[in-house]
Protein backbone atom coordinates (compact mmCIF):
# COMPACT_ATOMS: atom_id res chain seq x y z
CA UNK A 1 0.00 0.00 0.00
CA UNK A 2 2.94 2.06 0.94
CA UNK A 3 4.27 2.06 -2.18
CA UNK A 4 1.07 2.29 -3.74
CA UNK A 5 0.55 5.61 -1.90
CA UNK A 6 4.01 6.98 -3.01
CA UNK A 7 3.64 5.92 -6.60
CA UNK A 8 0.53 8.07 -6.64
CA UNK A 9 1.65 10.85 -4.81
CA UNK A 10 4.57 11.10 -6.99
CA UNK A 11 2.61 11.23 -10.52
CA UNK A 12 0.94 14.35 -8.45
CA UNK A 13 4.44 16.11 -7.90
CA UNK A 14 5.78 14.71 -11.38
CA UNK A 15 2.33 17.02 -12.72
CA UNK A 16 2.81 19.99 -11.05
CA UNK A 17 6.56 20.49 -12.19
CA UNK A 18 4.90 19.83 -15.70
CA UNK A 19 2.15 22.25 -15.21
CA UNK A 20 4.62 24.93 -13.95
CA UNK A 21 6.37 24.35 -17.22
CA UNK A 22 3.46 24.71 -19.20
CA UNK A 23 2.72 28.05 -17.98
CA UNK A 24 5.98 28.96 -18.29
CA UNK A 25 6.26 28.03 -22.21
CA UNK A 26 2.51 29.99 -22.35
CA UNK A 27 0.85 25.84 -23.38
CA UNK A 28 -2.76 26.48 -21.79
CA UNK A 29 -3.59 23.81 -23.46
CA UNK A 30 -1.37 21.22 -22.51
CA UNK A 31 -1.80 23.05 -18.79
CA UNK A 32 -5.69 22.04 -18.99
CA UNK A 33 -4.98 19.01 -19.47
CA UNK A 34 -2.23 17.55 -16.75
CA UNK A 35 -5.01 20.04 -14.42
CA UNK A 36 -7.73 16.94 -15.29
CA UNK A 37 -5.11 14.36 -15.28
CA UNK A 38 -4.36 15.16 -11.88
CA UNK A 39 -7.63 15.29 -10.32
CA UNK A 40 -8.38 12.17 -12.04
CA UNK A 41 -5.11 11.07 -9.66
CA UNK A 42 -6.16 13.21 -6.61
CA UNK A 43 -9.79 11.60 -6.74
CA UNK A 44 -8.07 8.10 -7.05
CA UNK A 45 -5.46 8.87 -4.02
CA UNK A 46 -9.14 9.83 -2.21
CA UNK A 47 -10.96 6.46 -3.26
CA UNK A 48 -8.34 4.71 -1.64
CA UNK A 49 -8.29 6.63 1.96
CA UNK A 50 -11.10 5.12 4.20
CA UNK A 51 -12.88 7.07 6.77
CA UNK A 52 -9.76 7.40 9.03
CA UNK A 53 -7.63 8.83 6.09
CA UNK A 54 -5.97 11.28 8.74
CA UNK A 55 -5.11 8.76 10.83
CA UNK A 56 -3.67 6.50 8.26
CA UNK A 57 -2.39 9.46 6.61
CA UNK A 58 -0.21 10.21 10.10
CA UNK A 59 0.92 6.62 10.11
CA UNK A 60 2.02 6.93 6.19
CA UNK A 61 3.78 9.57 7.03
CA UNK A 62 5.64 8.43 10.09
CA UNK A 63 6.38 5.20 8.52
CA UNK A 64 7.57 6.92 5.04
CA UNK A 65 9.14 9.76 5.51
CA UNK A 66 9.45 9.95 1.88
CA UNK A 67 6.22 10.71 1.36
CA UNK A 68 5.56 13.62 3.58
CA UNK A 69 8.37 15.14 1.48
CA UNK A 70 6.77 14.90 -1.84
CA UNK A 71 3.04 16.31 0.12
CA UNK A 72 5.54 19.09 1.10
CA UNK A 73 7.04 19.18 -2.20
CA UNK A 74 3.34 19.44 -4.39
CA UNK A 75 2.06 22.15 -2.16
CA UNK A 76 5.20 24.03 -2.58
CA UNK A 77 5.07 23.60 -6.34
CA UNK A 78 1.11 24.35 -6.30
CA UNK A 79 2.02 27.59 -4.25
CA UNK A 80 4.30 28.51 -7.41
CA UNK A 81 1.77 26.88 -9.87
CA UNK A 82 -0.76 29.23 -8.16
CA UNK A 83 1.49 32.59 -8.55
CA UNK A 84 2.52 31.75 -12.01
CA UNK A 85 -1.43 31.42 -12.96
CA UNK A 86 -2.16 35.01 -11.03
CA UNK A 87 1.03 36.71 -12.39
CA UNK A 88 -0.11 35.25 -16.24
CA UNK A 89 -4.28 36.46 -15.55
CA UNK A 90 -2.69 39.89 -14.24
CA UNK A 91 -0.65 40.34 -17.75
CA UNK A 92 -3.41 38.94 -19.66
CA UNK A 93 -6.09 41.65 -18.41
CA UNK A 94 -2.90 44.10 -19.10
CA UNK A 95 -2.78 43.22 -22.62
CA UNK A 96 -6.57 43.52 -23.32
CA UNK A 97 -6.42 46.70 -21.35
CA UNK A 98 -3.75 47.90 -23.62
CA UNK A 99 -5.34 46.54 -26.42
CA UNK A 100 -8.58 48.55 -25.70
CA UNK A 101 -6.61 52.07 -25.32
CA UNK A 102 -5.07 51.03 -28.83
CA UNK A 103 -8.28 50.51 -30.73
CA UNK A 104 -10.11 54.17 -29.10
CA UNK A 105 -6.64 55.55 -29.94
CA UNK A 106 -7.00 54.24 -33.50
CA UNK A 107 -10.34 54.96 -33.66
CA UNK A 108 -10.00 58.87 -32.65
CA UNK A 109 -8.00 59.16 -35.76
CA UNK A 110 -9.71 57.48 -38.69
CA UNK A 111 -11.01 60.22 -40.77
CA UNK A 112 -14.45 60.86 -40.38
CA UNK A 113 -17.25 59.10 -42.84
CA UNK A 114 -18.07 60.47 -46.24
CA UNK A 115 -21.56 61.71 -46.37
CA UNK A 116 -23.06 60.65 -49.35
CA UNK A 117 -25.79 63.72 -51.39
CA UNK A 118 -27.09 61.00 -52.76
CA UNK A 119 -26.52 62.55 -56.35
CA UNK A 120 -23.37 61.72 -58.42
CA UNK A 121 -21.92 65.41 -59.69
CA UNK A 122 -20.41 64.08 -63.12
CA UNK A 123 -18.28 66.38 -65.22
CA UNK A 124 -18.29 69.30 -62.82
Amino acid sequence: MASESHALYQAVLTLAIAQKQAIERDDIDELADMMQKREQLLAEIEAKAEPQRRRLLQETLHRDPAIAEIIRRILETDKQVEHAILARMAAVRKDLSDLRTGQRLLNGYRPAPRRSTGSLNIGG
